[in-house]
């Protein structure tokens, strides 16, 4: 039997006591689990770069494991608080956009909405729920009962998956050959990720491809980013599990002049790369 796993994933920083407080109610709950820190150094209330660290680290958690998401700009209001199960792996958090990248890239996904009639079970030895902090006080309590085997239709009611929220950031336009994609994230290099998942495109014979926006600039197919010439930009499909616009020891996001939430189209000259 393997020890069960939670892992966490916030914009609240290291600065303030908000990730001691949630893993203090972990413990308490849940002291043979492994908590597992992701990141809380997301931008604060920025849905979408969270959303992209969430599905490109589900792959790395064990199966059976709990990702605790809180991205919640929304806490307190009639926003949802959602259970999905993916890919043999659950998600708990607000339905806000958070799982959106892994639903869509996930198979055999289930849902159910949270539902504590009466207040979270758990969080009354902490003196009940603040409006202001439902990771703590609900969504804690309720991925230590999910992690140590408690069934989601006990935690909440069945949900159909096409009411999850699904921003538009999450899904690339295709028209042919042609794709609009977004930039999901700009990481410390420069590198921009973008919202075109592994699998839509072989990783080789792409052929000549062209963005034709927001600028006119040719993209270099490439397996490394050594492999980029000088004063070219490369498109490679990186380790994150999603394709993303490159230079080699360079800034692509300052040659490109791109920000996260950007949209960008691409042409391939050399195929139809149409969605199956």
């Amino acid at each position: 039997m393997h020890k069960p796993v939670i892992a966490l994933l916030t914009d609240f920083g290291l600065k303030d006591a908000y990730v001691g407080q949630m893993k203090g109610v972990l413990a308490g709950m849940a002291p043979e689990a492994v908590i597992l820190d992701i990141s809380h150094q997301v931008r604060p209330f920025d849905i979408m770069q969270g959303a992209f660290f969430l599905a490109a680290s589900w792959r790395y958690i064990p199966k059976d494991g709990v990702l605790l998401g809180v991205v919640d700009p929304g806490v307190g209001t009639a926003r949802r608080l959602v259970i999905i199960h993916c890919s043999g792996r659950f998600y708990l958090g607000p339905d806000n956009g958070l799982p959106a990248l892994v639903i869509r890239s996930g198979r055999e996904v289930q849902a159910w909405e949270l539902a504590f009639p009466g207040g979270a079970e758990g969080s009354e030895r902490h003196g009940g729920v603040a409006a202001t902090f439902h990771g703590r006080d609900i969504l804690a309590p309720a991925a230590a009962r999910l992690a140590l085997g408690k069934n989601p239709e006990a935690l909440g009611r069945p949900l159909a998956l096409e009411d999850l929220v699904r921003p538009a950031w999450a899904a690339p336009k295709w028209e042919g050959a042609a794709v609009t994609a977004c930039v999901l994230h700009v990481d410390r290099f420069g590198n921009c990720l973008l919202n075109l998942p592994e699998g839509l495109w072989p990783d080789t014979g792409l052929g000549r491809i062209e963005m034709r926006m927001p600028l006119l600039q040719s993209l270099i197919p490439v397996r490394t980013y050594a492999e980029i010439p000088a004063n070219g930009v490369g498109i490679l499909l990186g380790s994150q599990g999603f394709w993303e616009l490159a230079v080699n020891q360079g800034s692509a996001a300052a040659v490109l002049s791109l920000a996260p939430g950007e949209p960008i189209r691409l042409m391939c000259a050399a195929m139809d790369l149409s969605m199956p």
